[in-house]
């Protein structure tokens, strides 16, 4: 009688002990997803609080003291010149090492862990903040992407197509209809309250249990906006190349998101034709990503554009601004060769002062 009441009670305590050690794990891996859910509505809230161009240095010291533990500076931090970033995870995503074992990817997942992460930063120059980004990104026990969200600045946008000409200071990429990959990009001249809106993030993707599905978007108000315009976005396998690209009928938008401009002067046209127009030109002032060694020879110009239309009236010995986005400065993108009259200067010399990489002499590090 002994034996089996012994063993009857080994087998309950077995259980409670089993019950008890996954009770604690579970709500050690729960509590865990919900605490990194709290500290990345924190930090968004900051971020989104901070208006570019106007936020000095001094008001994101405090903010910068605050991430320090989750965050780390790119180099020196000085009033000119400032990179903050801040980045965390759950447990799955500090021990990175863990990813090798498939079997405890479904374990974590199914404790109701899901691998996640979230990243942010601030960039002071000259004193001021002007780019700022917060994002996070999750997956399933598989390593398929859950959510993938992140709205940034940067100091160009490219003309892919007629949404430009309705936002020219942001776009909104997605992959409808679902929405759970988002890429917002602003510059710092979009309305404040624009990009806050832009930067709405539905965090609940940080809790979900491991093996649940997205049923919401991530980016609601950006995913709205994608909606609304996706008629707008071409066909891809009908895509214009880049020198045929919709543009919004503004110089000043040309001047900033143009990789390269000049005034050149035009020495000779070897050829032209209804799509294509070589001219041989001298660099008479680097404007913006050209340097005096550009304006040391002669060099060809190659202008190819379906629309005449775009095309000025060349003469030998005019003075004409180009905008090209071409590194070796060959190839014109169509619309992007005009008279160098004192108004076009103004207007051109306005519209590179916006790509602030350029400015300060940033690195170019955009979509481009």
């Amino acid at each position: 009688m002994s034996r089996p009441f012994s063993t009857l009670r080994f087998l309950r305590y077995f259980v409670l002990v089993v019950s008890g050690v996954l009770f604690v794990l579970v709500a050690s891996v729960r509590i865990q997803q919900w605490v990194l859910r709290h500290r990345a509505e924190r930090l968004l809230a900051e971020i989104q609080q901070i208006e570019l161009r106007k936020t000095s240095f001094e008001d994101v010291r405090t903010l910068f003291d605050r991430w320090r533990k989750w965050g780390h500076y790119e180099g020196e931090c000085e009033r000119h010149r400032c990179l903050f970033r801040v980045t965390f995870g759950d447990f799955w995503y500090r021990h990175a090492s863990l990813w090798k074992k498939s079997h405890l990817k479904v374990l974590y997942a199914a404790l109701g862990g899901r691998p996640s992460e979230v990243h942010a930063g601030i960039d002071v120059m000259d004193g001021v903040v002007w780019e700022k980004w917060f994002g996070f990104g999750t997956s399933n026990a598989r390593g398929f992407i859950q959510a993938d969200a992140e709205a940034a600045t940067t100091s160009w946008l490219p003309a892919e197509d007629e949404r430009f000409a309705l936002h020219p200071d942001y776009r909104v990429d997605t992959n409808l209809p679902y929405c759970e990959a988002v890429a917002v990009q602003f510059t710092p001249y979009e309305d404040p309250a624009e990009v806050r809106r832009l930067m709405e993030f539905n965090l609940s993707s940080l809790t979900h249990w491991g093996f649940r599905p997205e049923k919401s978007d991530v980016m609601p108000a950006a995913c709205n906006q994608a909606r609304k315009e996706a008629h707008l976005i071409p066909d891809v396998h009908n895509k214009p190349p880049a020198y045929e690209l919709p543009r919004h009928e503004s110089l000043e938008y040309l001047a900033r998101d143009a990789l390269r401009v000049a005034v050149v002067a035009i020495l000779d046209k070897h050829s032209e034709s209804a799509q294509a127009w070589r001219f041989k030109a001298r660099v008479e002032v680097p404007l913006k990503r050209y340097s005096q060694q550009d304006a040391a020879a002669p060099k060809e110009i190659r202008l190819q554009c379906q629309d005449a239309s775009s095309v000025p009236d060349v003469t030998v010995g005019g003075r004409y601004l180009i905008f090209t986005n071409d590194p070796d400065s060959i190839l014109i993108m169509c619309g992007g060769m005009v008279p160098a009259t004192e108004e076009n200067l103004a207007i051109t010399r306005q519209g590179m002062a916006q790509d602030y990489e350029a400015v300060f002499q940033q690195p170019n590090i955009g979509p481009r």
